[in-house]
């Protein structure tokens, strides 16, 4: 099974926790220097992102912008910015 197989299989809070794990070790890696480990979970990050933005599950990130680690809280306003400036278009009634 392909990475692209098991993320598409993969339920809704398994993503919203790989989020949540991948931005931790994000912080340590930025403690450690680590910065080619911190590219490839950037890459991983945006592969879970953009399931997330797939299935339309971007708020489940929401609750992060609340979160006790600074990475987490922003890579999660990251993520959800654009929730914030959608505006449901309006219909022409004519």
């Amino acid at each position: 099974m392909t990475t692209n197989q098991r993320i598409k299989s993969t339920v809704t809070g398994d993503l919203v926790m790989a989020f949540e794990r991948i931005c931790l070790e994000q912080f340590e890696c930025i403690l450690d220097g680590k910065n080619h480990k911190y590219n490839r979970l950037f890459d991983k990050l945006m592969i879970v992102s953009d399931e997330l933005k797939l299935r339309d599950e971007m708020q489940a990130l929401l609750p992060f912008l609340n979160h006790k680690n600074r990475q987490v809280r922003y890579q999660a306003a990251m993520a959800t910015l654009l929730l914030r400036l959608r505006v449901p278009k309006k219909r022409s009634t004519s």
